[in-house]
């Protein structure tokens, strides 16, 4: 092998390792932050998931595990919890939520969201184990949480953000 085919398959080996690393902890913050964003301005109301004290949207990918009053536990797959939170007291522009989170020192996003008649933020948060991550994304009297990966964090949040925007609740649900 010469010189330059040498060359060559070293800048070659470099690129595939470099691109298999993906990407990096700023950029997935980055990219969750806009993600956040756009799925809170496409929040429309449609649902696909109603019980007798909400309906919300909820990926096929995910169902509903257990549901109990202002808790609602949703799986995704074996391994993937998510946590609902609902308080039906508090109106689509509450920050009651937003508020709750912003004590967290070592947050590395905190960002809100709001358009006049709603309002959204998210947080994420490191966990110890490396690459995890715990996400936050709240809308209005509900926030959803989870933990995930670099690589997921931006599609999780904009699912969240999706899934918390589009709760509804019962008549009789927002009494109790």
């Amino acid at each position: 092998m010469d010189m330059r085919s040498f060359i060559l398959l070293s800048i070659s080996m470099l690129s595939l390792v470099g691109c298999s690393i993906g990407v990096s902890e700023e950029e997935a913050i980055d990219d969750t932050k806009v993600e956040v964003e756009e799925a809170f301005k496409e929040v429309n109301g449609t649902t696909n998931y109603e019980d007798s004290t909400i309906s919300m949207y909820l990926p096929a990918s995910m169902k509903i595990e257990e549901n109990e009053m202002n808790n609602i536990v949703i799986k995704e797959g074996e391994d993937k919890t998510y946590l609902l939170f609902i308080n039906s007291r508090e109106s689509e522009m509450s920050r009651f939520h937003y508020n709750e989170a912003l004590p967290s020192n070592d947050r590395l996003l905190m960002e809100s969201f709001e358009d006049g008649e709603k309002f959204g933020y998210v947080r994420v948060l490191p966990m110890n184990e490396e690459q995890k991550y715990e996400l936050q994304v709240g809308a209005g009297g509900t926030k959803i949480t989870t933990y995930t990966s670099k690589k997921n964090l931006a599609a999780d949040a904009h699912q969240m953000m999706k899934m918390a925007g589009s709760v509804k609740y019962s008549s009789s649900y927002a009494k109790d």
